[in-house]
């Protein structure tokens, strides 16, 4: 009775910040720019557009892949760091298998490894929802062993966005033609 343990509170504190940050993004920043016709790739990026128009249907046929794919385009975090472990970490780098060394600091840009055309073919920068959900770093990073690590607010992130971006289209999206 009372306050919860601490390591409870911890664990939910943390969970609910990187959910909160997470949605937000990926409301904000992936989603409705893209439904409101008004999204642009920075620093001109070569990403294929779709009218608002196209990304409202593909939405409304299938609103989960729609938002994987629109994260993977434009993704909440930009980047996963960590810091090898003991006995450092082997990883594959420009085509060739490399030892980090022990306490080496490792940052990966997600937006460039989820737009590789090596990892997702040469239309890597179309927006095709449905691609394998295996293959998504949005949230979670590349990391090898016991990666890629899972982000605590990813589920949350991405319920919390699909009921706001559900709710935006039923209040602002034109109707469904009949």
């Amino acid at each position: 009775e009372g306050a919860p343990p601490r390591a409870v509170q911890s664990v939910v504190d943390g969970l609910l910040f990187a959910g909160l940050i997470g949605t937000s993004t990926l409301v904000d920043t992936s989603a409705l720019p893209r439904l409101r016709g008004v999204y642009k790739p920075e620093g001109g990026r070569p990403e294929t557009l779709l009218s608002a128009a196209e990304h409202l249907a593909l939405y409304r046929q299938r609103p989960r892949p729609w938002l994987l794919e629109a994260v993977r385009l434009q993704p909440p975090v930009m980047s996963s760091s960590k810091v090898t472990p003991a006995g450092g970490t082997r990883c594959l780098f420009r085509g060739a298998e490399r030892i980090l060394p022990e306490g080496t600091f490792v940052v990966a840009n997600l937006y460039h490894a989820s737009t590789d055309p090596a990892a997702w073919g040469n239309d890597a920068h179309d927006f095709k929802p449905g691609r394998p959900a295996d293959k998504y770093l949005n949230w979670n990073g590349p990391f090898g062993g016991d990666a890629p690590r899972q982000c605590p607010g990813e589920h949350l992130s991405l319920e919390m966005g699909k009921a706001l971006v559900d709710a935006w289209v039923e209040a602002k999206a034109p109707p469904l033609e009949a």
